[in-house]
């Protein structure tokens, strides 16, 4: 490949994820950008000990934006908010999710297929990581992107397909053209000790679950949860639903 010859492994990462001005931007195509997630899909699985190298990498190169970022944190602290659907819904559901949970990515994607169907419905994300570290570093990573103002969709949906493993969050956040700042990603754990402590309060050991508020009506949904189950409660609304209960 020919865009091989111009730049290195770790430096094709970093051009990729960051959007670097002056490469990605004006010198590289969009298949040249195609081959490179394609070459590092392929020597990942060659030698997946290099992941952890490709991480190394980005973080050395996002230590310039880590120190602005910082700064800006220290003025100005914010607290960053995921949602999908409708921002404006007035049925909101936080789902209360985990990564590394096959029962947790299902229902997260059925909260999706429900918002599809109901204009109504703005899904606030409540990660809830505690299965693992891979698990943490996924909602981290997540959560920073969105606060750096990344496609931290293109990257949700990698993860709710099970690839939260150190080589596929490489190819995820590439693909969302993000590495998170150091100073993103403490707004993100800032982000996740706020959802503990909710879930806590709700009586919610660990994901999945989910919470629907209407008006000033609050209740949580039945496991599992689906697309259909949803528009029910909706139908019935949540006062008559907890009565028939």
């Amino acid at each position: 490949m020919k865009i091989l010859t111009r730049y290195g492994l770790g430096a094709m990462v970093t051009i990729l994820s960051l959007g670097t001005p002056g490469f990605a931007s004006a010198e590289m195509t969009q298949r040249e950008k195609e081959e490179i997630v394609e070459m590092i899909i392929d020597r990942i699985k060659r030698d997946p000990s290099i992941a952890f190298e490709l991480l190394n990498t980005l973080k050395q190169s996002a230590k310039g934006e880590a120190e602005q970022a910082r700064g800006t944190l220290k003025s100005s602290p914010r607290m960053i908010e995921l949602v999908e659907g409708n921002p404006k819904g007035d049925i909101v559901i936080m789902d209360f999710s985990d990564y590394g949970c096959e029962v947790c990515n299902t229902q997260s994607k059925a909260l999706l297929d429900a918002a599809a169907q109901n204009s109504r419905i703005k899904i606030v994300l409540r990660d809830l990581p505690r299965s693992g570290d891979d698990a943490l570093q996924a909602s981290v990573d997540l959560i920073a992107a969105a606060s750096g103002q990344k496609d931290w969709r293109a990257i949700r949906q990698a993860y709710l397909s099970g690839q939260i493993k150190p080589e596929m969050r490489i190819v995820a956040l590439a693909e969302g053209h993000s590495y998170p700042s150091e100073a993103d990603r403490d707004l993100a754990q800032i982000a996740l000790d706020k959802n503990a402590m909710l879930a806590e309060r709700s009586g919610i050991e660990a994901g999945p679950a989910a919470i629907m508020i209407i008006g000033d009506q609050v209740q949580l949904l039945p496991s599992p949860v689906t697309a259909g189950k949803v528009a029910e409660i909706i139908a019935a609304g949540p006062q008559n639903q907890a009565k028939t209960d």
